[in-house]
């Protein structure tokens, strides 16, 4: 396979591997090898690759009549399976439009599997995203989170479920349910 140039950013601790489809033209097979979960897993590999928490392609899309700048991000999760989206990813890819002048204007529109997300970016390289409502989810019973490093009263602490349209395979915590 021919040299690839990628970026490898993280922001609060999620790092990922980037790949701007926009400056690399990559040919369709180009693409399909590098989107197969084997190739995904290896490239995410911290010991034997570049390491990261995921791989994500950043690409121009169609405008449609929508006024800003419209971009595509296509994530994939670090075992290969393909993810919709991530707050701290689409704040990388924010930064990087605005470093590498891709991005005309501060408005950015990023079309992910979630759906679109409008990100700004402001002065001292902070960039806004709008990630849309939070759903409070429900649950039968009340759920504890059990914190065995920052021990408090019982070593109980009540949690909510929230859904922010994300999913994460390699986030894992221990969640009880106490009556």
């Amino acid at each position: 396979m021919d040299v690839i140039d990628f970026v490898k950013m993280q922001g609060l601790g999620n790092d990922y591997i980037f790949i701007d489809t926009i400056s690399n033209e990559l040919s369709v097979t180009q693409l399909e090898q590098l989107q197969q979960p084997a190739k995904i897993a290896a490239l995410c590999d911290r010991n034997f690759g570049v390491g990261g928490d995921g791989l994500v392609f950043i690409s121009l899309e169609e405008t449609g009549g929508e006024t800003g700048d419209v971009f595509g991000m296509k994530m994939f999760n670090a075992d290969g399976s393909e993810g919709r989206t991530c707050g701290n990813a689409l704040r990388c890819i924010g930064h990087y439009l605005q470093k590498s002048q891709i991005a005309e204007t501060k408005y950015m529109k990023i079309k992910t599997a979630s759906g679109t997300v409008n990100l700004i970016a402001h002065e001292g390289d902070q960039i806004e995203v709008n990630m849309g409502s939070v759903e409070l989810m429900s649950s039968p019973e009340p759920l504890l989170l059990e914190d065995v490093k920052e021990p408090c009263k019982e070593n109980k602490r009540k949690l909510a479920l929230v859904n922010l349209f994300t999913e994460y395979k390699n986030t894992q915590f221990s969640i009880s349910t106490w009556s």
